[in-house]
């Protein structure tokens, strides 16, 4: 049943040209609540997205549709961000920042006055709902939203997670809804938050279609085994690690292929010559990731911080088994209730995942089938959305 009260998004960042992670994760759960009979706004930034300058407005400040949906747009602090970063790689190294840094480090994240602003005049109009948990305008405006806000948090195990004023920010929402039950577990943990209602709700995976496996080998000529990644090129992810380890397996076994696709800088052509089994196809649009995936012997998703996985699931749509990062708790959690895929801790386990999946052909297909249902049982929206209602209730909203 619809609430009585419309439900604000509040997020750093809007642009449909996003394809995964919060921003992403946003973008479904607005249009779901939207499709499921809530009234639904956007409090957001005139930012562009995470890649680009966090103090720069992208898009023009004010209300406007999309979709249905009414977006509002409020401009961008200054930060000084070379500041931010080396507090940032201060934090990166496992160092503690005393609390006057820590404060700074917020102060020059993404924030907008102006956003915060608008949340304190008007926050008894609306359900506040932040996401993720690790930006400015998540602190500031859970501070403005005076007691009527609850989080998506995306929470990693990360330095940033550690900051105090964190602590202080989970432990005064109405609530807490959490992807996955590692993650909310992390954050029991971590944060004082007995008090705060909380729920382990996930996403729905309703969006993703079926991709043509043959389609893609053909356009781009892939005979043999194939691994998979998709994501952001950043250490975080695990691109790097990935890298390393499937150039020094490829001496050995030349017959496979590596197909990297998704944001970030391409591989520079002088370094071609050390990467002949590698294909990088750049950004691609969802059908011919899809393609890319059901092309896939297997897809690799060596990320150490994840909340969720989107990616992983598509891949399981496509019914492709997964290797994942073991020091991810919820990767390797992922894998073991779904029967979707295997993890590795070191170099010498990623090999053997991968020679394994090669030679036990049905074991694999059985694998990413496991991974299929999995997604095809847990991850439908009109579950989450009835999920979703009755936490709002228990929330105290109505």
């Amino acid at each position: 049943m619809p609430l009585d009260t419309p439900i604000a998004i509040v997020t750093p960042w809007w642009n449909e040209q996003v394809s995964g992670g919060a921003e992403f994760l946003a973008r479904q759960l607005a249009f779901q609540l939207l499709a499921h009979g809530q009234r639904v706004e956007v409090l957001t930034t005139c930012g562009c997205d995470p890649f680009h300058d966090w103090s720069e407005d992208y898009f023009p400040p004010g209300a406007s549709e999309e979709n249905g949906l009414t977006v509002r747009r409020f401009r961008l602090d200054l930060r000084n961000a070379s500041y931010f970063a080396q507090l940032s790689e201060i934090l990166a190294a496992g160092q503690f920042l005393p609390p006057p840094k820590e404060q700074e480090f917020l102060a020059n994240s993404i924030n907008s006055r102006a956003l915060c602003q608008f949340i304190e005049e008007n926050r008894d109009r609306y359900v506040l709902c932040f996401i993720p948990y690790l930006y400015g305008t998540t602190f500031a405006g859970i501070r403005a939203a005076g007691g009527r806000a609850i989080i998506i948090p995306c929470l990693h195990n990360e330095p940033i997670a550690y900051l105090w004023p964190f602590q202080q920010m989970m432990a005064s929402v109405r609530g807490a809804w959490f992807l996955s039950e590692p993650e909310c577990r992390f954050a029991r943990t971590l944060y004082p938050i007995q008090r705060v209602e909380n729920l382990v709700a996930g996403p729905g995976m309703d969006f993703c279609g079926r991709g043509n496996g043959e389609a893609f080998r053909q356009e781009y000529g892939l005979e043999g085994p194939v691994a998979m990644f998709a994501g952001r090129r950043v250490p975080g992810k695990g691109f790097d690690l990935l890298l390393n380890f499937f150039v020094r397996f490829s001496r050995n076994h030349p017959e496979w292929t590596l197909v990297l696709a998704g944001a970030g800088e391409r591989l520079r052509e002088d370094a071609r010559a050390d990467l002949s089994h590698v294909l990088d196809v750049g950004f691609v649009d969802k059908q011919v990731l899809w393609d890319a995936l059901a092309a896939a012997t297997v897809f690799c998703q060596p990320s150490r911080y994840e909340s969720f996985s989107y990616v992983l699931m598509e891949s399981w749509v496509q019914e492709t088994p997964a290797l994942v990062n073991a020091t991810c708790d919820v990767l390797r959690w992922q894998c073991k209730v779904a029967g979707g895929g295997l993890w590795f801790g070191d170099e010498d386990e990623f090999e053997g995942a991968l020679c394994y999946l090669q030679t036990h052909a049905d074991a694999a297909r059985q694998i990413g089938r496991q991974g299929a249902d999995y997604v095809a049982r847990n991850l439908r929206w009109d579950a989450v959305m009835d999920r979703l209602e009755a936490f709002l209730t228990a929330c105290g909203f109505k």
